[in-house]
């Protein structure tokens, strides 16, 4: 079976143009929390470099 939607109905549904029609539904922390722990990560490495290389 396939569904037949015109083309407006379609872009209407790209993420980027659904969340300019739907702001209230983006969520803010998600993108925060996601760097918060990528800067995690970062450290986490960085350190574990500099605790190899004080052993060598």
């Amino acid at each position: 079976m396939r569904l037949q939607a015109d083309e407006s109905q379609l872009k209407d549904l790209l993420p980027d143009h659904w969340a300019a029609c739907h702001p209230e539904s983006v969520l803010t922390h998600r993108p925060e929390e996601s760097r918060k722990i990528v800067s995690a990560r970062k450290l986490r490495r960085q350190q574990g470099r500099r605790a190899v290389r004080s052993k060598s």
